[in-house]
């Protein structure tokens, strides 16, 4: 296992590697622009949001874009299917960040080997990642990995498996995130976590392999290729089902980030949300986007601040959200450079309690309710502090408070504890 450094680290290594150009940005698709397949396809000059080819083989056997995802549809048996994008990535990367979701769902029982395999390699014009069915040899790829499925009783469920050792992950049900990274630099270097939670360090001639936050493969070694092209192909002859994938991002790892960012957090002030975030350093920052969600999946844009452009020693930022939602408050902080490249960060969170509201008020004296449940240490009181014993009552409404002896005519003091802060309110008897 490699040794896992803190955030830091990462700053450190380009700091001492003295790298003064911006990582870029190879590809990247989320399907989302066009119902249309060709729409995806460029077979000699794609752009950097295009592959070469989309083939599908055997007859009935589909490959569209639903519910914006790429999804492989394969009901015989018979015949292959894979997509392939052989043009060579700009520059001749030297490192690659792979990342992509997918998810699957088989009928079929599990049959021995990998039913499908994802492919980084090729080395143009000598080495090619073909558009054909056959499987990448060995000389061709730097990075391979393979897709199973268990047996056809475990639905919306795959496996990933080391190609190398035939070592299969555990199952993994719904939409994962697959993060490859390639190390083919010369030198081992950092790289942040797909958590953004800290840094790892990754020896050259390797790639580690992440689902969600988890590592699955540790220094997984190159078998020859370089990190030109990549091919997806779904080779098995006995395995059908559905595979869908969405969210494609590949980049460089060699290169600074255009921000550096120190730390990012979310406060609640009474019912509203003070958020903050550190840079250590700046380069080329246009600005950041503040988006906010209720579920941690959708989020809507919030604010637009503007960067510093190029600082070497960071700068305090902050925003105050006047009007986040009831419940648990998500917010997402994103990074554009003046050439659009963007990064995100993870996200942060804060939970808005309901306003706590005395009902009737005045009243009568018999009883009152809180309009929440989310209380501790209730107590009344009298103006003069002294204490009045009391009950309580889960009602649909809220929670209803009774006094065990009669009240005068006057004012008292409802105390409860929420959220660690003690609140009163006065309740008015006539």
């Amino acid at each position: 296992m490699k040794k896992i450094v803190l955030y830091t680290s990462y700053l450190l290594f380009v700091l001492i590697t003295n790298l003064s150009i911006a990582q870029t940005k190879l590809f990247e698709q989320n399907f989302s622009s066009s119902s249309v397949l060709s729409n995806y396809i460029h077979a000699t000059a794609p752009d950097g949001t295009q592959f070469t080819d989309m083939i599908a083989t055997g007859g009935i056997n589909t490959i569209g874009i639903v519910g914006d995802k790429l999804v492989f549809d394969k009901t015989a048996t018979a015949g292959s299917m894979r997509f392939v994008r052989n043009v060579a990535f700009t520059g001749s990367p030297t490192s690659l960040y792979v990342q992509f979701k997918i998810s699957a769902n088989s009928s079929s029982a599990s049959p021995s080997g990998a039913q499908s395999g994802f492919y980084i390699g090729g080395n143009p014009p000598s080495l090619n990642l073909g558009n054909d069915a056959t499987v990448p040899a060995l000389s061709e790829v730097f990075c391979r990995i393979g897709f199973d499925f268990p047996p056809a009783s475990v639905p919306n469920t795959f496996r990933l498996r080391n190609r190398a050792t035939g070592v299969q992950s555990a199952d993994l049900t719904g939409e994962k995130t697959i993060t490859i990274v390639c190390n083919d630099t010369g030198q081992a270097f950092s790289y942040v976590k797909p958590d953004l939670s800290g840094s790892a360090t990754l020896a050259t001639g390797k790639s580690d392999v992440w689902v969600d936050n988890t590592l699955f493969l540790d220094e997984y070694s190159s078998t020859g290729g370089k990190l030109r092209q990549m091919k997806f192909l779904w080779e098995s002859s006995t395995s059908v089902g559905t595979i869908n994938f969405d969210d494609f991002l590949i980049r460089d790892v060699s290169g600074i980030l255009p921000v550096e960012l120190a730390d990012f957090s979310a406060k609640k002030d009474n019912q509203q949300v003070q958020l903050s975030w550190k840079t250590l350093s700046e380069s080329q920052n246009s600005h950041f986007v503040l988006s906010r969600s209720t579920n941690a999946q959708v989020y809507e844009n919030i604010a637009t601040i503007d960067g510093q452009g190029t600082k070497s020693n960071g700068w305090q930022y902050s925003f105050t959200d006047q009007s986040p939602q009831k419940g648990i408050n998500y917010y997402r902080l994103s990074q554009y450079d003046t050439n659009g490249q963007q990064q995100n960060f993870r996200p942060v969170s804060v939970e808005i309690l309901p306003e706590v509201t005395l009902w009737p008020n005045p009243s009568d004296g018999q009883s009152c309710y809180l309009n929440t449940l989310d209380v501790s240490n209730l107590s009344l009181t009298n103006l003069a502090g002294q204490s009045i014993p009391i009950k309580t009552i889960v009602q649909a409404q809220g929670l209803q408070i009774y006094p065990t002896q009669a009240l005068v005519k006057g004012l008292y003091i409802i105390n409860w504890q929420q959220d660690a802060t003690l609140k009163h309110a006065l309740w008015s008897v006539y």
